[in-house]
């Protein structure tokens, strides 16, 4: 039998803070259907689709991370409270699964009650975003087939200390999110001094030069110190400079990436090999 979900209800999870029960029931011919979420930016429907993908797989955009800087977080800032997830299928069988909130000291832990996929809906991807067909397409053809190991179940099992291969998933997804959002950044600053966005380079050394040279009027950061320790103010585009703090802040959080990838994403012809010894 089909496995169709009948309803799903969620409590204080993203950006539903209090609770939301959907019914996708068509009683007129007696099962589930089909349906579309429409309505204003803000309103809910990504934590409505992002409730479905944890309901069924315990992951939120692919991952079973519950804390990032750069992704809202899963439980409502408004009512910072244990999130839960109830889906009801159509054979009447549900699937709760829950985010705890622990206090040690002063720090406040998310914690993950129920962590295994539904059988029935553990390989494919539940859903696809904008940020997944972008890092496709960007994605070099011989490292195309890395964005899908993660849900190849019968050949890589998801406890292998060998290697794990959402992890490398994960992070480069997030280093795909942070260069798009550093180029949009760098297109503003270009606008902002009013110069073509391709005349800025993002490799560290280089930006380091470029703000002295553009945004300080060719003071470096040695003569804009000593000038500010005996109190020589200098003129700056603050606007510009705040743009460039971004910038240089985001560059920092893709070198920690690259520092945390492991080999799995710069060797691919490394990891088939081992796909074919399990095989």
């Amino acid at each position: 039998m089909t496995k169709k979900i009948s309803t799903i209800e969620i409590q204080r999870f993203r950006g539903i803070p209090k609770s939301l029960k959907l019914d996708f029931w068509n009683k007129s011919a007696d099962h589930p259907c089909s349906f579309i979420i429409f309505g204003d930016n803000g309103t809910g429907k990504s934590s409505i689709i992002d409730a479905l993908e944890f309901g069924l797989q315990a992951r939120i955009e692919r991952t079973q991370s519950l804390k990032s800087e750069l992704k809202p977080s899963p439980i409502s800032l408004k009512d910072y409270d244990t999130a839960k997830i109830k889906v009801t299928f159509q054979d009447t069988t549900t699937l709760e699964r829950h985010i705890q909130i622990e206090k040690k000291e002063d720090v406040y832990k998310l914690k993950l009650v129920n962590n295994q996929a539904h059988q029935n809906f553990s390989i494919a991807p539940i859903v696809l975003r904008r940020s997944d067909i972008l890092k496709f397409i960007q994605t070099p053809s011989h490292q195309k087939q890395v964005l899908f190991f993660g849900y190849i179940k019968s050949l890589i099992h998801e406890n292998s200390t060998e290697f794990n291969i959402a992890e490398p998933a994960e992070l480069k997804s997030e280093k795909m999110q942070l260069k798009i959002e550093r180029r949009e950044l760098a297109e503003k600053l270009a606008k902002q001094i009013g110069i073509a966005s391709d005349e800025i380079s993002l490799t560290p050394k280089d930006f380091d030069l470029f703000i002295s040279e553009k945004i300080y009027n060719g003071i470096n950061k040695k003569q804009r110190d000593l000038m500010s320790r005996k109190g020589i103010k200098f003129q700056v585009n603050n606007q510009a400079l705040d743009i460039a703090k971004k910038i240089k802040n985001i560059s920092e959080k893709i070198q920690s990436i690259n520092k945390k990838e492991p080999n799995i994403i710069n060797n691919p012809g490394g990891i088939q090999e081992k796909l074919k010894i399990s095989c």
